[in-house]
C-alpha cells in the first residue's frame, strides 16, 4: 500500500515537473504571462472621464463611462453607461448622447490593425441622444444601437430610430445625422418605413 503510494506521488510529481516545462519559453519566462497574445486588459479605469480639445484649445469632445477598460492588442476600450458630449461651434448647446454600453475605437496609424483615420465611439443599448438649445428648440434621438464620429460631428444608426422634435416625431428604420448643419437622412429598410408625425402649432388666443 506504502509502495502504491509512493508510486502515485512520484508519477503526479514528473507530471507538474513536465507541465511546468512546457509552460515556459525558450528565455524561461512563462508563455501564459504574455496579456496581449490573448488581449488581455491592461488598464481598468472607474468614473473615468476622457477630453478632446481642438489646436486652439476649445473643447471638442468629452467622453465619460463608469467603468473604462482598454485592450492592448486591438487599441479598443469598451465602455460601461457612457456618456458622450460632443461640442459644436455653438459650444453653450453640446449633444449629450447616453448608452448602457459602447466602446472606442481610437483614430490609428498602427499597421498590424485595421486603418483608422478617425475615433470612432460605437454606443448600444437604450441609446438616447438629446440637444436642447438656449432657445427653448430640442432634438431627442432614441435608437439601441449608435455610431458616433466625434471629429466630424455626425452620428449614425442603422436600426429602429425614433427623433422626437418641437415639431413632431419621425421614426425610421436608419438614420445619418449631420450635427452641426442641424440635418438628418432618414431610410426605409424591409422592416420600418420612415414616418413622421406633426404636431400642429398652438397659437394662443390673447383677449
Amino acid at each position: 500500500m506504502a509502495t502504491s503510494r509512493a508510486l502515485i506521488i512520484l508519477i503526479l510529481t514528473i507530471a507538474a515537473a513536465w507541465l511546468a516545462s512546457w509552460l515556459m519559453d525558450r528565455d524561461g519566462a512563462p508563455a501564459t504571462l504574455n496579456p496581449e497574445a490573448k488581449n488581455e486588459p491592461d488598464l481598468y479605469m472607474v468614473n473615468a472621464i476622457i477630453d478632446q480639445y481642438d489646436e486652439g484649445g476649445k473643447p471638442k469632445h468629452k467622453i465619460k463611462a463608469f467603468k473604462l477598460t482598454h485592450y492592448p492588442a486591438t487599441d479598443i476600450t469598451t465602455l460601461e453607461q457612457p456618456r458622450v458630449k460632443v461640442y459644436l461651434e455653438d459650444t453653450a448647446s453640446p449633444w449629450d448622447i447616453e448608452s448602457n454600453f459602447g466602446r472606442l475605437t481610437p483614430k490609428s496609424s498602427n499597421k498590424a490593425l485595421p486603418n483608422r483615420d478617425e475615433e470612432v465611439v460605437e454606443l448600444w443599448e437604450r441609446v438616447f441622444a438629446e440637444r436642447t438649445r438656449l432657445s427653448g428648440d430640442f432634438v431627442n434621438i432614441r435608437t439601441e444601437q449608435m455610431t458616433v464620429y466625434p471629429d466630424r460631428d455626425y452620428l449614425e444608426s442603422r436600426v429602429k430610430v425614433y427623433l422626437d422634435d418641437q415639431s413632431g416625431r419621425t421614426t425610421a428604420g436608419a438614420m445619418n445625422a449631420y450635427l452641426e448643419q442641424t440635418r438628418y437622412e432618414f431610410f426605409t429598410n424591409n422592416i420600418q418605413r420612415v414616418n413622421t408625425i406633426f404636431i400642429p402649432e398652438v397659437k394662443r388666443h390673447i383677449e
